[in-house]
């Protein structure tokens, strides 16, 4: 050290402080850039959870409305008996089930396609049952027009459960 002018001898500590201090704070900065990005993914894989739970919930209150379409039929063929359709406030489920895969579930664009389909087919035979008039029917023809229904209720049913399926393998436990 004695090589060394006593100008620089006298600013090495100030120098060694300084570079302790960029280093800590580098440091500290790489940290908290890490536990920030970590924080953003964490809250993202939140909110996609929580939209495929909701589109999940939705296609539950999907199958209960079918399921009292499907009641409706049987009645009206068998029994003439019209009822009133299920009433929701706010967006019908079909409706959000349908804007939420479309905006932010894009794995499940191509079974949530094959069940509207199946949807329009099972519309279609609805709507010919609500039109008709089965009091003059056999009973062996309204058993066969109730099973074409239940038939074309099951194909419904089998298409909303491919899309939980999707939903459920989607979603990390």
């Amino acid at each position: 050290m004695s090589d060394i002018p006593p100008t620089v001898n006298q600013w090495i500590p100030i120098i060694g402080t300084l570079g302790g201090a960029v280093i800590g704070f580098a440091t500290s900065f790489a940290v908290s850039l890490l536990n920030a990005k970590k924080t953003e993914t964490k809250e993202a894989k939140n909110r996609k959870r929580e939209t495929y739970e909701d589109i999940y919930k939705t296609l539950i209150i999907i199958r209960s409305d079918f399921h009292s379409t499907l009641g409706e039929c049987l009645n009206k063929i068998h029994h003439d008996i019209k009822s009133e359709s299920t009433k929701h406030d706010g967006i019908p489920p079909i409706i959000k089930a349908e804007m939420l895969i479309k905006l932010y579930g894009g794995s499940l664009n191509n079974s949530w396609d094959q069940f509207i389909v199946v949807r329009d087919s099972f519309g279609s035979l609805y709507a010919d049952i609500l039109l008709g008039d089965y009091k003059k029917n056999t009973l062996n023809e309204n058993q066969e027009l109730s099973g074409k229904v239940v038939t074309m209720f099951s194909k419904l049913d089998d298409a909303i459960d491919v899309i939980q399926k999707k939903i459920a393998s989607v979603i990390e436990l």
